[in-house]
């Protein structure tokens, strides 16, 4: 699909489901933004997905973190 000019928000990222769904957005034309828990996680997908993702650690079921 084409995604080209969209921006998709994927949380729990680094695990396998997350990343490769990250992975098919960016594919598709789009940037990226991804979250998980630990940073260190998040930046190895970020890493792997490649141009156009960006990613921050946070705990998406807390408010004051979103």
């Amino acid at each position: 699909m084409d995604f080209t000019g969209r921006t998709a928000l994927v949380t729990g990222a680094a695990g396998a489901i997350g990343k490769a769904i990250a992975a098919g957005f960016a594919q598709g034309g789009a940037r990226v933004f991804i979250t998980d828990l630990k940073q260190d996680a998040v930046d190895a997908a970020v890493k792997e997905i490649g141009a156009g993702c960006l990613g921050l650690a946070a705990d998406v079921t807390d408010e004051e973190q979103v």
